[in-house]
């Protein structure tokens, strides 16, 4: 297998993995929850810290995902392909929980 044919398979769940590593490192080191809450919803957080702290938590747990992902590339894309929807759902379903646990309050 060349490295060419390699990039092709990988290259998605690379930039995947490298932005959401990025972003979470960004948000444990920085606490500041503005950045995932977006431009027009700054409502006020239930514990702004821990909201910020859990979700750069989670972000590196979608990096994980996706460095698992590119390993799995290499053995069967069907596997691949699968493990990455059951981690999104599992990411998802902790994010919600995360978000009812220190997000905004109603």
């Amino acid at each position: 297998m060349s490295v060419e044919s390699i990039m092709q398979l990988t290259w998605a769940p690379i930039i995947v993995s490298a932005i959401s590593f990025v972003y979470g490192l960004n948000l444990i080191l920085s606490k500041n929850p503005r950045n995932l809450q977006g431009k027009y919803n700054k409502g006020i957080l239930k514990n702004a810290e821990k909201y910020a702290m859990e979700g750069g938590k989670l972000l590196l747990f979608l990096s994980l995902g996706a460095l698992l992902m590119v390993v799995l590339l290499f053995y069967d894309v069907t596997i691949a392909v699968m493990f990455s929807i059951g981690w999104v759902v599992v990411f998802g379903v902790l994010w919600k929980r995360m978000n009812d646990k220190y997000g905004p309050l109603q």
